[in-house]
């Protein structure tokens, strides 16, 4: 990892566009998207990992199986996250999504390289005591006016996206 992206939070440039999760047929974009929307899309899913997570499990590269969990707030997408399992203890019965999704732009996907995140993306630590800080080596985040996108993972390999609206 070079150095050369490091950054402080109040140098993260703002994108004049939105970051949004999408696997081609179907778009996740904080603030915008609708429950509505994608239920009648998808599905329905399971609450996991906690109440008012909804989440999907989604085909991945090869033989894997990724998840995928949106959160809501009025209705309206507040929150979405698509990672690697850390655990084997996943619910067997949630709906099944057909093929991985990406960050665009930039077309980010799990799997991926660390080291090959766009610009836009700068490096930052996990916060001290949380989760991330256990279970990731390296958070990458970017911004646009709606939300937050971030990229973290272990050993230079993506194993997490998350976009976050910013609701103000």
């Amino acid at each position: 990892m070079g150095t050369d992206r490091k950054a402080k939070s109040s140098s993260l440039v703002t994108l004049a566009e939105p970051i949004r999760l999408t696997n081609g047929s179907l778009t996740f974009e904080v603030g915008t998207t609708t429950r509505r929307v994608l239920e009648r899309l998808v599905k329905p899913p399971i609450t996991y990992p906690g109440p008012g997570w909804q989440t999907w499990t989604v085909s991945g590269g090869g033989h894997e199986t990724w998840i995928l969990s949106a959160f809501y707030r009025n209705d309206v997408l507040a929150a979405v996250e698509h990672y690697l399992p850390k655990t084997d203890r996943l619910p067997k019965y949630a709906p099944k999504i057909a093929g991985g999704f990406r960050l665009v732009p930039g077309e980010i996907s799990l799997g991926g390289k660390m080291g090959g995140l766009p610009a836009h993306f700068v490096t930052g630590t996990p916060g001290l005591g949380t989760v991330g800080a256990v279970v990731f080596q390296h958070l990458y985040s970017a911004r646009w006016a709606a939300g937050v996108a971030l990229v973290s993972g272990n050993d230079a390999r993506i194993e997490r996206l998350a976009l976050y609206a910013s609701f103000g």
